[in-house]
């Protein structure tokens, strides 16, 4: 907390820009109170026109015409000795006397003197009220002790009835009485009416200089105004209470509050009309940003990083997300809200962003080509990935489709928009119907023609192999897939015409196991 005292016995403060008026009542700050016992005689004019002594004529007549210059009266009202004079009340109670003068058109008549004894060495505080009782040309009174001037002259204000008082303090010295006497400097023979009450002489102890304090609460981030200011009255401020406040801004709160950064003050009036000013600065925390950017989505389940956006941001930003971390960044590895707060001091600000992490998946469809047989069913393509959305080549939108003809299919799967995987595969059509042709004679000659046994396949997956006998039952050729053709030999020799028995065996395009059997006539010529 900041604050400057400023000692201030003007009407009017001019602080940090403002005009105020602080000293509505026309009461100064004394240098000492008063104390002990009240030394002026029937100052208050209960007791009516005894205890001091005038050199104007005391006016005292029933019923009296109106009152003349160099006269004074001890009444209630001064309208009741003039019928130009305001009807004013005294100062005392409202209802007592007060003394009324219309002013002496010569100088220097004391209207108003009294001597009291006195201390030697001691301060005395010295006090009356004045009041005008008709406008224009307000008294001018000079207040003086065994004929020294205290301060300079002091008039009432020009309005009717507005009591002001005149205070100051005098110190005896070596004296023993105080002849106080009051003169009125104003000559003028129109207006220069006025009233005095509540004459005062009094000793006074010295008065130590009222410094007040502040209690005050900053804005709670930049650009906010709800910072507040209390007088710290628990303190002690060396004045004396009640006090009064007048604020920068001319109100008179007890509390101030929604104030936003920047220069301030208050004046704080004791009930003895001491002033202080108390300068005091609300501040803010520094302008900050929190800033996640848009909801994000990450494929694959590869986690993302994010982040405070916003640049330049003060070193004394503190970070806390939902997740724990204390960084300006974290790792999001599941989907979910993530909240970033960043605080300094009072102000926090924060900042959600929605994370979806798309999980990782695989899109098999089968081998890169894969063949079916013709005039079968075709083959079932399956993206599996239940739950998942699924485009074909086809315009197919489920998980599985029949591939019925050749060609390039192809799969799109996501289970988020933007988070896609493919396959394709070529599918092609074959004969799967095994067909075996076995011819019944052959002419192993040499014309080149016919010269070789062989059968005629297709469709024939694996396992083929072919097996020839004599008629005796003796194997005379044995034969594979890669071999497939008996030239009419047999260990190196010609076989003799005749006929032969063949089997054979083989594995159609399903699996299924077959076996063929038959004769073959062997002929030369």
């Amino acid at each position: 907390m900041i604050k400057i005292v400023s000692r201030l016995l003007l009407c009017t403060v001019a602080v940090l820009g403002y005009v105020v008026n602080v000293q509505a009542q026309s009461i100064q700050c004394p240098n000492c109170l008063r104390s002990g016992i009240e030394l002026v005689s029937n100052g208050n004019f209960s007791q009516g026109n005894t205890g001091f002594s005038s050199s104007y004529s005391f006016f005292n007549q029933t019923p009296p015409p109106d009152m003349g210059e160099g006269l004074y009266a001890v009444v209630p009202n001064p309208n009741d000795i003039h019928n130009g004079f305001a009807s004013c009340l005294d100062h005392t109670t409202g209802t007592g006397n007060q003394m009324v003068i219309n002013g002496a058109t010569q100088t220097n008549v004391t209207l108003w003197c009294q001597t009291i004894n006195v201390t030697p060495n001691t301060d005395y505080l010295f006090s009356t009220w004045v009041q005008s009782v008709s406008t224009g040309n307000p008294a001018v009174l000079q207040f003086s002790i065994n004929g020294g001037n205290l301060g300079t002259t002091f008039s009432p204000p020009l309005a009717t009835c507005q009591w002001a008082e005149f205070f100051t303090t005098w110190n005896s010295g070596a004296n023993t009485t105080a002849s106080i006497c009051i003169v009125n400097q104003n000559t003028s023979f129109g207006g220069n009416d006025f009233s005095l009450d509540d004459i005062s002489f009094m000793a006074c102890n010295p008065i130590v200089p009222l410094s007040a304090s502040m209690l005050y609460a900053d804005a709670s981030c930049f650009g906010s105004a709800d910072g507040s200011a209390t007088p710290n009255t628990g303190q002690a401020w060396n004045g004396v209470p009640p006090y009064s406040y007048v604020w920068f801004d001319g109100s008179s709160d007890a509390v101030k509050d929604s104030l936003a950064p920047g220069n301030y003050f208050l004046v704080v009036t004791d009930s003895v009309g001491c002033i202080d000013t108390v300068d005091f600065t609300i501040t803010s925390a520094p302008e900050f940003t929190i800033n996640l950017g848009a909801d994000t989505l990450s494929c694959f389940g590869v986690p993302v990083i994010i982040k405070n956006l916003a640049l330049n941001q003060p070193g004394s930003v503190v970070y806390q997300w939902n997740n724990g971390t204390t960084d300006y960044l974290t790792t999001a590895d599941t989907s979910g809200t993530y909240i970033l707060c960043g605080t300094i001091g009072q102000c926090t600000k924060c900042d959600s962003i929605n994370v979806i992490i798309s999980p990782d998946f695989t899109v098999d469809i089968g081998p890169p080509d894969t063949t079916f047989c013709l005039g079968g069913n075709g083959v079932v393509l399956n993206a599996g990935n239940p739950g998942a959305n699924y485009l074909w080549s086809t315009g197919d939108t489920t998980y599985t489709i029949n591939a019925d003809s050749s060609g390039l299919y192809w799969v799109q799967v996501y289970f988020d928009s933007l988070c896609v995987k493919y396959d394709s595969i070529q599918v092609s059509q074959s004969i799967c119907t095994s067909v075996v042709f076995i011819p019944n004679v052959f002419t192993p000659n040499g014309d080149g023609k016919n010269d070789n046994f062989i059968p005629l396949v297709s469709g024939i997956a694996t396992d083929g192999h072919l097996l020839i006998y004599n008629r005796w039952g003796l194997q005379v050729f044995k034969a594979d897939l890669v071999n497939f053709s008996w030239d009419g030999k047999i260990g190196g020799a010609d076989a003799t015409d005749s006929v032969y028995y063949w089997i054979f065996n083989y594995k159609d395009n399903n699996g299924n196991e077959k076996q063929l059997s038959g004769t073959v006539t062997l002929l030369r010529d």
